[in-house]
């Protein structure tokens, strides 16, 4: 089982970045976007999507309102040429948009075949997360945000995601991320939520997800 992938941005071997919003999202966003973030050398497309919808998939996996997908030449090659000053400008931006849009409410749709499809105590943000493609290329990461939790926290997990994502970069196979996959066995497609208590990230894959519904519906 494999979560939805965005062809668009798999086709382009040097886009560095991706941002998927909503079609009839306000133009000032991706004005302000562009003006916060955009580059002369950067690579980044702007992915417009409908703004409802049905998705038959792992509730992990439904696109949230805006993604945002860090790929490889980010990395690779966008950083080493421009060094911390655009890695800083993104981390802020995503602090920003995270803060202002977390309190947008989603409702998510379904199949009337599937009405028990979703996970009730389910409280991870429909509205942002953060993507990226793993140097592997066999693995990749999707980073949720826990509605119950304080902006500061998910501040601090920005600051951390990014810490791990370079690191990886930098260091793979002797970084937390690939030991993590390792040492879990864990499948391509990767979820990433912030411990409630630890407030540090913890990795799954839909086994471990379908393993802790479970463990959940029988302690009800």
């Amino acid at each position: 089982m494999e979560a939805n992938q965005n062809p668009a941005l798999r086709k382009n071997q040097n886009l560095h970045l991706g941002i998927s919003i909503p079609e009839d999202f306000p133009s000032a966003f991706e004005e302000d976007l562009q003006k916060v973030i955009g580059h002369p050398k950067l690579e980044m497309q702007i992915r417009k999507t409908p703004s409802t919808g049905m998705f038959s998939s792992l509730e992990w996996a439904i696109p949230t309102l805006i993604g945002v997908y860090i790929l490889k030449p980010y990395f690779e090659s966008f950083l080493s040429e421009m060094g911390k000053d655009h890695y800083n400008l993104l981390k802020n931006w995503m602090k920003k948009t995270a803060n202002e849009t977390r309190l947008i409410s989603i409702r998510t749709i379904v199949s009337t075949e599937s009405p028990d499809k979703l996970s009730k105590p389910n409280s991870q943000s429909k509205v942002f997360s953060v993507e990226s493609y793993l140097r592997s290329d066999n693995h990749k990461i999707k980073f949720l945000f826990d509605t119950t939790l304080s902006i500061e926290i998910w501040e601090a997990a920005i600051d951390s995601m990014l810490v791990l994502l370079e690191e990886h970069y930098k260091r793979v196979p002797d970084d937390i991320i690939s030991k993590t996959i390792i040492g879990n066995n864990l499948h391509r497609d990767i979820y990433a939520v912030i411990d409630p208590e630890a407030h540090e990230w913890v990795f799954y894959d839909y086994r471990k997800i379908i393993e802790l519904s479970f463990t959940d519906s029988t302690n009800l």
